[in-house]
């Protein structure tokens, strides 16, 4: 700022119009660049009276130009050089105006002086449209903002570290935080496509350009700046009820675009706010590779952290790839954190469990072994029962077997699962080994243990001993279930004895148990097999009356036992039932002319478990020991 200009800016501080100017100035005479910098100075003091003051007296100046046009006789505008000896408003003073007007309040006027900016034909710059998106964003007219900036690119202008600025504050302002993301991303291509300078021309230019050091600084300033409006905005995020993974998703990418990451500090705090929801899960996998890729310092409480949020949104496969970075990168997992891991996989195995997908729970076994996390006995008992219900007997054995062999010593819910995968086998020797195996080791059956046994006696026609084994549960004191009742009943059904069946169902009834659709279809077939269909029929109307939904095969019992006997009874509410089954066609594959040979048995390894005694199954599955 020279001695002149400070000089005019004191002088004219008091001017209320184009007089006071005149007054002040009488025979003195300045270039239009000294009064375009005393506007900038008034502006900067908020003295905005009079710069416009000022201006309106370089406007009245104006008129010598004219008066210069009529005596050449000529339409011809003057040079550059004559309109400064005229006083002629340039561009440079319409924007020192204008940004006055901005830095003290005054848009109604600036809007005006816009307007004769573009009657006297005066064409705006890039100076000029960042003054009105600043004005605009002060107003808190966004959107007019915006229409400003798309306008300057439209004409081919290259938009500067101000209007980039501008623009990201204000879409910071109004959330816009994956458009504002989007525009830093543009600004830093530019500064990618104009570092073209080597090591000694920057050298130069930083001896010829002092400011380029205050523009790398603004520009760090606004890096830092756009760090601190994407975590505000992730904290916001946690905070906002209606939030969706999407929108962690969406931003994430754009700050990976735009190669903007979070701190250390704003990643750890981030990941210490999670947990609450399960959605969390996916903004600590975007902080948690952030962390890993900038190689910052991470605790193993801060993993343990991760892999509990990762759970709790069922991402368990992303949980397991933390522990196994802990392995290999650090920090070295501790006990906690092989317990979160193993809280895990049982999840993941009671999924199985429940699924029947038994070769998952095997897999997860070998998985969990394979990452040194060593299967409890829930997990042991989960992998037991999908066998079981999927009826892998073998697999099961296996398990079993593995199960000792590590040291976990098999409880009541390890012996019922394998109970019950050799009864579904059909296995009934080796499930009476198994039997008084476990009662030999002290491991007292349970409720489920009892049925399962009592249904392997039923399934082969062996009455007497599932009556016995009945007693026995009584006597021991464990309380026979709905269960156990059909497996006896369907023991009963199965030797051809109708009559004792009904017997058990009204003992089943005195029992306070109640029975349920398949006790009552169990007996309703035992009684139609040997005729007597007037017992079926009084089973099946009191089905009926008690609004159970009778099976198909009880409906078709009670038909078929009536109609045989020609009983005079109307059938029409007792038709047999069709069951709708869908077939799944089989896919024709390529017969192979070269033999394959298959191996049809397979080595039950659970001698170590009972006392030297070797299974093994043949094609038709049966047994020999």
């Amino acid at each position: 700022m020279t001695p002149t200009v400070r000089a005019l800016t004191w002088a004219f501080r008091g001017a209320q119009g184009t007089p006071a100017i005149a007054a002040v100035l009488e025979d003195l005479r300045f270039t239009i660049s000294t009064f375009t910098s005393v506007i900038q100075k008034l502006g900067m003091e908020g003295n905005p009276q009079a710069a416009i003051a000022l201006f309106r007296w370089l406007q009245e100046q104006q008129q010598e130009v004219d008066n210069f046009v009529e005596q050449q006789q000529s339409l011809v505008v003057p040079n550059v050089d004559q309109q400064q000896s005229f006083l002629v408003p340039n561009v440079y003073t319409y924007n020192s105006l204008l940004g006055a007007l901005k830095a003290n309040g005054c848009y109604e006027f600036a809007v005006r002086i816009l307007g004769e900016m573009r009657d006297n034909g005066i064409a705006a710059d890039l100076v000029t449209y960042n003054t009105v998106i600043s004005m605009y964003d002060q107003l808190g007219q966004h959107e007019q903002a915006l229409k400003v900036f798309e306008e300057l690119k439209s004409l081919g202008m290259q938009p500067d570290l101000f209007t980039y600025r501008t623009l990201i504050q204000l879409l910071a302002r109004c959330g816009k935080v994956e458009q504002a993301l989007d525009i830093f991303c543009k600004l830093k291509k530019q500064q990618q496509e104009e570092d073209w300078v080597s090591e000694s021309q920057e050298e130069l230019v930083n001896h010829s350009r002092p400011e380029l050091k205050r523009e790398r600084g603004q520009r760090q300033e606004l890096a830092t700046f756009v760090v601190q409006m994407c975590y505000k905005r992730f904290k916001a995020w946690l905070a906002d009820d209606s939030s969706t993974v999407r929108e962690t998703a969406i931003l994430g990418k754009r700050m990976k675009v735009a190669q903007v990451a979070l701190d250390a500090k704003m990643c750890k705090n981030l990941i210490r706010a999670c947990g609450q929801r399960e959605i969390d899960h996916s903004l600590v996998k975007i902080l948690y590779h952030s962390m890993r890729e900038q190689h910052f310092p991470i605790g193993v409480s801060l993993c343990n952290q991760v892999i509990r949020v990762l759970g709790k949104g069922k991402k368990w496969w992303a949980a397991l790839e933390v522990y196994e970075n802990m392995m290999e990168s650090g920090p070295l997992p501790e006990e906690t954190t092989r317990r979160l891991l193993l809280s895990h996989f049982q999840i993941l195995l009671n999924s199985a469990r429940k699924r029947r997908i038994w070769k998952w729970a095997l897999q997860l076994l070998d998985k969990m072994m394979e990452k040194g996390i060593e299967p409890d006995a829930f997990a042991w008992n989960a992998a037991l029962i999908a066998c079981g219900r999927a009826n892998e007997t073998a697999s099961a054995v296996q398990v079993f077997q593995q199960m000792t062999e590590h040291g976990q010593k098999p409880g009541v819910v390890s012996y019922g699962a394998l109970l019950s995968a050799l009864e579904k086998g059909n296995l009934l020797e080796n499930a009476e080994q198994v039997w008084h195996h476990m009662q030999k080791v002290g491991v007292m059956p349970n409720d489920y243990a009892f049925t399962t046994m009592i249904s392997a006696y039923g399934k082969a026609g062996n009455y007497s001993k599932a009556i016995e084994l009945l007693d026995q549960m009584q006597a021991t004191g464990v309380e026979p279930s709905v269960v156990t009742y059909n497996a006896v009943i369907s023991a009963c059904a199965r030797a051809g004895d109708g009559q004792r069946a009904l017997d058990w169902l009204e003992q089943m009834e005195a029992a306070s148990i109640k029975p349920n659709a398949t006790s009552y279809a169990q007996v309703i077939e035992a009684l139609a097999n040997e005729g007597q269909w007037k017992p079926a029929l009084t089973l099946y109307n009191k089905m009926l009356d008690l609004r159970l939904d009778p099976p198909p095969m009880a409906s078709d019992a009670v038909f078929r036992v009536c109609r045989a006997n020609d009983a005079q009874v109307d059938l029409a509410f007792i038709q047999p039932q069709t069951l709708h089954v869908k077939v799944k066609h089989r896919v024709k594959r390529k017969v192979y002319k070269k033999p394959v040979s298959v191996a049809t048995s397979v080595d039950y390894p659970i001698a170590a478990a009972f006392e030297g005694v070797t299974v093994v199954a043949n094609p038709h599955n049966a047994v020999t020991v």
